[in-house]
């Protein structure tokens, strides 16, 4: 059986005066088929950006763009990037922080990263899409319906759609937790898990989320001790395969900022991983209060977050 063919990569330090330019290595030109291009797309799992490459002496380096790339990005001395070209004058570029692991990113919801895309590609070909057509709506979401099939039912996902998940995800987390009563809806595809206590006193965070509603699919999720302190979200599995497909990464948004966060699918289930923690430290999530989260965007796997507070 023949190897897949790796992608040509390139390894940077950030050293002395990183900030305004980067060069390309010189060894990395002959990737580049005899003609080095004008302007590249670098992309992360928070997103991407256009830079351009300018030809200073006998070197080409990442100048325009490249100051906003370290921006968004923290970027600091010492720490270290790689690059895989993946044709087309774009790079998928990892970025790892001093300790030798790879960052976590929070963005500002700013950009259209597949309209940017799109743009970069209609440049490199030059030519020029006037009719907006293949690109999303003003909301983010693309105008096109799909179904997928969740509890052997056909779902709409652009219609009305929720789940409802207070469920540990590991054993020691349950024997951590009060006993569970689970009580699956008989109609539609939703699924409910309330502690006993809940279910005899339901917060008023709880009563307030299950008034949400949207055309957008959505679940629901309680906030449990686990889920704030340990650093990992369980969601409906359903939800992942339907809506999120083989994506590693998701993108939570309130009103301000993006948090982009790994999601971990097993056969059986499915969470949020790393920058979970980062999402519940900035949000102040308490054990207790309810989180709605609203797939805005299908192609970005986006999902807007609706905080339900609880008082007590």
């Amino acid at each position: 059986m023949a190897r897949r063919r790796r992608k040509p990569s390139f390894f940077k330090a950030l050293v002395h005066d990183f900030s305004n330019q980067l060069e390309i290595p010189p060894a990395f030109y002959v990737h580049f088929a005899g003609e080095v291009p004008w302007r590249s797309l670098l992309r992360t799992p928070a997103g991407t950006w256009n830079v351009n490459v300018e030809k200073v002496n006998d070197g080409f380096f990442f100048q325009k763009g490249w100051k906003e790339f370290v921006h968004d990005h923290g970027l600091k001395l010492c720490e270290f990037l790689i690059f895989r070209y993946a044709g087309n004058s774009k790079f998928d570029v990892d970025v790892y922080g001093r300790n030798g692991c790879e960052k976590e990113f929070i963005m500002a919801v700013s950009k259209n990263d597949r309209s940017l895309e799109e743009g970069h590609d209609n440049a490199i070909h030059g030519t020029q899409n006037v009719d907006g057509q293949g690109f999303g709506s003003a909301d983010g979401t693309t105008t096109s319906q799909a179904t997928c099939a969740i509890k052997n039912e056909v779902i709409d996902v652009e219609s009305d759609t929720s789940m409802d998940i207070d469920e540990p995800d590991t054993q020691e987390d349950q024997l951590n937790e009060d006993s569970e009563i689970g009580l699956p809806r008989e109609l539609g595809s939703t699924e409910h898990f309330y502690s006993k206590t809940q279910m005899e006193n339901p917060s008023e965070a709880l009563e307030a989320a299950k008034k949400f509603s949207s055309k957008h699919p959505f679940f629901r999720a309680i906030m449990r001790k686990a889920y704030v302190d340990k650093g990992r979200l369980v969601i409906p599995k359903s939800f992942q395969t339907c809506c999120f497909g083989k994506k590693r990464y998701v993108r939570l948004q309130d009103s301000k900022r993006r948090w982009i966060v790994k999601c971990i699918s097993r056969r059986n289930s499915s969470r949020l991983s790393a920058g979970w923690y980062q999402f519940v430290r900035d949000r102040a999530l308490k054990v207790g209060d309810v989180c709605v989260f609203e797939l805005i965007d299908r192609n970005d796997a986006v999902m807007k977050v609706s905080i339900f507070r609880c008082n007590s």
